[in-house]
């Protein structure tokens, strides 16, 4: 179940795109800041913690925006692309390779609002299973909180993460 912290932050990134979209679509880091950073920490990513969260980490071909850490294991690549990109199969495939690059599974891409979460099944043949996607300004509140929730610090460590969801192959 979502925090109430997890919902009030959705509630507060919703008033910010509505209120600031033109400023957050100029390049990627008020979205970054404004948008992708306090969703993160919501969902218990504390970015004070070198053991949680480690930024622009160096990934082979180029750098991770977010790579997210349980048991000082990465576990989560996040690339975050500025408010309004089309997230196309080219900001997948630059995900994937910084995954597979850090040696981790899941990749989730984003533009602040627009969020998709994916599980690498294939190393192979770069196939995946999308896990979640939501908007933060989605319909229904407790629903887009629930969705975000799946790649929550607490949900990695109880192993809720993965769910059974759309196959997708790259």
């Amino acid at each position: 179940m979502p925090s109430e912290l997890l919902v009030e932050t959705i509630a507060m990134l919703r008033q910010r795109i509505h209120i600031r979209s033109r400023y957050l679509g100029r390049n990627e880091t008020p979205t970054r800041q404004l948008l992708v950073d306090p969703l993160l920490q919501a969902l218990g990513w504390d970015f004070k913690d070198s053991g949680r969260v480690t930024l622009e980490k160096n990934a082979g071909e180029g750098w991770a925006d977010y790579v997210l850490l349980s048991d000082d294991r990465p576990r989560i690549v996040v690339e975050a692309k500025r408010f309004g990109t089309s997230l196309t199969n080219e900001v997948v495939n630059q995900a994937v390779r910084y995954a597979l690059w850090l040696g981790v599974r899941h990749v989730a891409i984003t533009d602040g609002d627009e969020w998709r979460v994916f599980e690498i099944v294939d190393v192979a043949e770069r196939s995946l299973k999308l896990t979640t996607e939501f908007k933060v300004t989605g319909l229904e509140l407790s629903e887009t909180a629930a969705n975000a929730n799946l790649m929550s610090r607490d949900a990695i460590l109880n192993g809720s993460f993965s769910i059974t969801s759309v196959d997708e192959s790259m």
